[in-house]
């Protein structure tokens, strides 16, 4: 079992198709930096860069201080933070 999947995945990276996560920092709404190269980011769905805006930012801030960042289990075991009703307009 162990060699097949070794095989699949070896398949999947020789044909250019072997997915991976990239860790970037940010420097602006535009611009990032992945492996201490700079880049022009041209894949955000950031339209309006409300990621950066420093008042968006600044609410989820202060989520975080009030709600902390989970409850630590999912939605339908521990319930969801009331916060998130807000969010979708119930």
């Amino acid at each position: 079992m162990r060699d097949r999947i070794f095989n699949e995945l070896e398949d999947i990276r020789k044909k250019g198709n072997y997915r991976a996560i990239r860790y970037i920092k940010p420097l602006s709404a535009t611009r990032l930096v992945y492996e201490a190269k700079e880049y022009l980011n041209l894949c955000s769905n950031s339209y309006l860069s409300l990621h950066v805006h420093p008042e968006v930012i600044e609410a989820a801030c202060k989520a975080a201080r009030e709600y902390g960042a989970g409850v630590c289990s999912s939605r339908s075991v521990s319930g969801a933070l009331t916060c998130m009703r807000l969010l979708s307009g119930r």
